[in-house]
């Protein structure tokens, strides 16, 4: 796991206020082992007032900053991406809010591989991401 991504793991994983459910979802996306070699994930916002929800800025492709998710993020990922705990997985709601090929999503969401390679997602990832999930055991 990137160092930066267990650092944020192991802050949400010893917070109270985070069900068990939605700390193993966020687990999962810290490790992607859907994703061959994923390192972290990044999200750039597409529109005003978001900024609650990005975490450290991790890198800049020179078109625009990403940057790590922050708890804010991710319990509003698990509530309606994976809602209500954490534990289901809905293609629509991911491709809404956070697919580059969606209408008018609120972010762009990206995975970095350790070789550098970023791939900002789309409906497809999105589809083989809750294939994975259902594998799981979700």
């Amino acid at each position: 796991m990137d160092p930066f991504a267990a650092e944020a793991w192991e802050m949400i994983r010893r917070r109270k206020d985070v069900p068990a459910r939605a700390k193993w979802m966020v687990l999962q996306h810290l490790r992607k082992p859907w994703v061959d070699g994923f390192r972290i994930t990044v999200i750039s916002p597409l529109k005003d007032g978001l900024d609650g929800y990005l975490g450290a800025e991790i890198l800049d492709d020179g078109k625009r900053p990403w940057f790590f998710p922050s708890l804010r993020w991710w319990r509003s990922h698990w509530t309606r991406s994976h809602g209500p705990d954490g534990g289901g997985c809905d293609v629509g709601i991911h491709t809404r809010f956070l697919a580059h090929d969606a209408e008018d999503p609120e972010f762009l969401y990206a995975d970095v591989a350790w070789n550098g390679t970023m791939s900002v997602l789309g409906r497809r990832d999105f589809e083989a991401e809750c294939r994975a999930w259902r594998r799981l055991g979700a």
